[in-house]
């Protein structure tokens, strides 16, 4: 790594994973889960890049969780680059994320997760495919806490490979409000950069099982099209809901 913050960084996230998955499990989810979720966003930003220009977008995605911690699922975004930098007639409008892993609980409170995700543009001439996959580590600590790690060998289906690393937390406010803080590091080689940070805060608040979200978005990474636009200064609103469904084995 050529930054010295990224390289302590990714040491703190490593030693963090590593006493997370060391610590003795306090039992496996006795039920395993499928869980369902649509969402309408007002801009879909991921890792300091806007996917859709600072346009509304569409997701749905599930996700089934076996009792043995394996878990399967897909997610599904509208997507809306201004233009590809090296094949225009072949803008990606669709974005399907296919992952799979495995999860198990932690001692007090602690859950680590494993994943393999696969990010696939099926509306993009396969002759130019712009598929790409990530490995993701992460660590949480009930729903208040978590740190991640990720890794794609050709990020967004080009040559260069990207390491991510993320932290998040949330805090209870009062009148049902949470409050969330993000900052994230990308190491990568974009433009005449190496890497960027980013980061986000938001307000949100559920109504059963309608969450909704107003969040604020800032990245200093250098304008590279074939990724979408740069967050500078970006907001987003968020409405979603979610459906569990429980199944006893």
């Amino acid at each position: 790594m050529k930054s010295p913050a990224i390289v302590k960084t990714v040491v703190f996230v490593l030693l963090a994973l590593a006493a997370g998955w060391l610590a003795p499990p306090i039992g496996a989810q006795d039920k395993s889960q499928l869980t369902a979720e649509v969402a309408i966003v007002s801009d879909y930003v991921i890792r300091g890049f806007s996917r859709t220009a600072a346009e509304p977008a569409v997701q749905a995605g599930f996700g089934y969780r076996h009792r043995s911690g394996l878990i399967v699922g897909a997610w599904a975004s509208t997507v809306q680059f201004d233009y590809d930098e090296f094949f225009a007639e072949n803008t990606r409008e669709v974005e399907l994320q296919v992952f799979a892993g495995y999860s198990t609980t932690l001692r007090r409170g602690w859950t680590g997760s494993a994943l393999f995700v696969r990010y696939q543009y099926p509306d993009v001439d396969q002759a130019v495919d712009k598929s790409y996959h990530e490995f993701n580590v992460s660590l949480y600590y009930r729903d208040l806490f978590s740190v991640a790690m990720a890794y794609s060998p050709g990020f967004l289906g080009g040559a260069d490979s990207g390491l991510f690393v993320e932290i998040s937390g949330r805090y209870p406010l009062a009148y049902g409000l949470d409050l969330s803080v993000g900052i994230g590091r990308a190491e990568v080689e974009l433009g005449t950069a190496d890497g960027y940070g980013y980061g986000h805060v938001a307000i949100g608040r559920s109504f059963g099982r309608v969450s909704t979200s107003l969040g604020y978005y800032h990245s200093n990474a250098v304008s590279f099209p074939r990724w979408g636009d740069v967050a500078d200064d970006n907001w987003a609103f968020v409405v979603s809901t979610q459906l569990p469904w429980k199944r006893r084995d």
